[in-house]
């Protein structure tokens, strides 16, 4: 299944408090072709703006959208995204995590964008919220979730990160990888994070380990990545990868995510929802499991 940049739809969750903001101006990069300096005619992405309201407030309705609509215009507008997006839908449930699954479906989404609590460099309590935290877990299409804080100018890296946990395999996570690269004009590397503990935290370990460069030339070859530029980080495997991050500062990076069972996700910490808790940049994480086809227009 091919992922069809010109076709695809987004739904970006659309709130007004601070924490949409980075995710209204990713949104706006990605509509302008994931150029900083892009032109109008070069919009792609179609989106979809949803603002999620409690049931418990529906009866007031009427009365709510004349208040919150232009409010949500007003943000829309400073994003510059007022006009070229198809909404902003009012949607009401118990829940935004109910409301967002039940929109990515009725729409025929193929990839949903949220806003993260905390900022860039992860200041306060609460950083990725309830929400995104179990979309993440459920994961119903590729998921981004963006740093409140990010603006415009913040995506204007040359080269979007594939974030890979111990070489681990993740075929359907790179295609949308070098999809999204070629059709955003930015170039692909393939981060793998492997414990160095005597390198630099974050920091690509210069390679002089025979069985390292078989194991990574192995996985470029399962993965017919064999052009792409492929590089180790030091230090510790998590942090090596934030701090990796943090001095490339890449538009986007892309994480892949195995399903595991409850006592695996238990014992050990998900690299995926530590990325998106954790990074200074956008992350798009993708399910193994299953692959994504956008839907025609």
């Amino acid at each position: 299944m091919r992922l069809h940049f010109r076709r695809m739809r987004c739904i970006v969750a659309a709130g007004l408090g601070g924490t949409s903001g980075g995710a209204l101006a990713f949104s706006r990069w990605l509509a302008d072709g994931g150029s900083v300096w892009a032109s109008s005619s070069q919009a792609r992405a179609r989106l979809i703006a949803v603002h999620v309201l409690e049931e418990a407030v529906r009866q007031y309705s009427s009365g709510l959208e004349a208040v919150i609509r232009p409010q949500l215009d007003l943000s829309l507008q400073r994003a510059q995204l007022l006009g070229r997006v198809d909404g902003p839908h009012l949607a009401f449930g118990p829940s935004a995590h109910h409301v967002l699954l039940r929109e990515v479906e009725a729409r025929a989404a193929d990839l949903l964008i949220l806003g993260r609590h905390a900022n860039a460099d992860v200041h306060g309590l609460v950083r990725l919220g309830p929400t995104a935290r179990r979309l993440l877990r459920q994961l119903p299409v590729p998921t981004v979730v963006v740093p409140a804080d990010l603006g415009y100018p913040d995506f204007g890296g040359e080269s979007i990160v594939l974030a890979v946990e111990q070489l681990e395999d993740c075929p359907e996570t790179l295609r949308h990888a070098q999809r999204l690269s070629s059709a955003l004009g930015r170039q692909l590397v393939v981060a793998h994070a492997l414990p160095h503990l005597d390198a630099e935290l974050g920091i690509e370990v210069t390679r002089n380990d025979p069985l390292l460069d078989r194991a990574l030339a192995e996985w470029s070859q399962r993965h017919h990545a064999q052009a792409l530029r492929t590089i180790v980080l030091g230090g510790d495997a998590y942090p090596g990868m934030l701090q990796f991050i943090t001095r490339q500062r890449p538009p986007l990076v892309v994480v892949p995510r195995h399903r595991a069972g409850l006592v695996h996700r238990m014992l050990n910490p998900s690299f995926p929802s530590f990325v998106a808790t954790f990074a200074s940049a956008p992350v798009l994480v993708v399910d193994e499991r299953l692959p994504h086809a956008p839907h025609a227009p």
